[in-house]
Parts: C-alpha cells; structure tokens; sequence
C-alpha cells in the first residue's frame, strides 16, 4: 500500500507538471497496479504454502479486464478482476488441501490484501462481476471450468468483454 501511494503521488505529480502525455499516464498507472497485484500474489501464495503446502505443478493466475486489461487506468479505476486455476482435478496440497477449496482461499486472502482497508488506506477497488456468471459465480475457476463456461454459458457481452483482458499476475 505505501509503494502504491508513493508511485500514485509520483506519477500525479509528473502528470500535473506536464512530464508525462496522457498515455503515459495510463500506462504507468497500469503498470503500478501490476506490480501490486504480482506482489499481493506472491505474498498470499506464498502464506498459503507455509500454512497448506503447495499443489504440486499448480498454478493461479490473476486476468485484468476492463481498464487495466486494456492498460488504460485512470485515478479512479477499479480492477476488474478474474482469478483462474490449473491443476488436475483430484489434486491436493502437500498438506492435502483439495485444489478448488486452496485456490479458492487464495483468491480470498488475495481480494483482502488488494481491498481490506487499513491506516494506509486501501491497494485497490476490485471488482470480479467478470468472471463466469459474475457475483453468483465462484469465486476461483479452473482453466478447464472457465473455457466450458464461456464455449457453453457465457453471455455475449461476456464473450467481448474477454477482447480486453490480459495475464496481469501469478
């Protein structure tokens, strides 16, 4: 939260004295919120592998949309968020864990590192209506979950909406 504030005031104040095009702007805006975000990632996988072990060949990846998979955030901007998973089915932690139940607890301490708010203030607004059946979805998808969802089930405006998406961390 305290990198996030000091690059926000930089950029802010390069931006104000005519230093940075409004592009750049965007740019280095997105590209902070992508620091963050790897680095939340880092830190809650990392917590969940201390407390459950790992999944072995596992992978947890965080999708951007709207503005920050377009590279355009702006001050305000909220992260439009996805979080999807691969492992095999079956799989487990080290600590024996199932999959879907660690992913879903790292998609969960990682929205509480981005948003809970503290004396520093809060990282980022998310918002996860994005990913498969929006806020009655869950939380974390398999890879495999989330190609059926959206070769079977997925609204049109859903399937547009993945044009503006991108790998932003994990």
């Amino acid at each position: 939260r305290r990198y996030k504030t000091e690059e926000f005031i930089r950029i802010g104040l390069h931006d104000l004295g005519g230093e940075l095009e409004l592009v750049q702007v965007l740019t280095q805006l997105s590209k902070l919120a992508d620091a963050c975000l790897q680095a939340a990632v880092d830190l809650t996988l990392a917590e969940l592998e201390q407390k459950h072990g790992a999944i072995p060949d596992g992978q947890f990846v965080v999708v951007g949309g709207g503005k920050l998979g377009g590279r355009e955030l702006d001050y305000n901007s909220d992260l439009d968020l996805i979080f999807v998973y691969k492992a095999s089915g079956e799989e487990k932690s080290t600590g024996g864990l199932p999959a879907h139940e660690y992913y879903v607890r790292a998609g969960q301490k990682l929205l509480t590192y981005l948003s809970a708010p503290t004396e520093e203030g809060i990282a980022y607004k998310v918002d996860m209506q994005l990913r498969p059946s929006g806020k009655a979805g869950p939380l974390v998808s398999s890879l495999d979950a989330f190609r059926d969802y959206h070769k079977t089930s997925s609204q049109l405006w859903e399937r547009q909406a993945l044009i503006k998406t991108r790998f932003v961390a994990g």
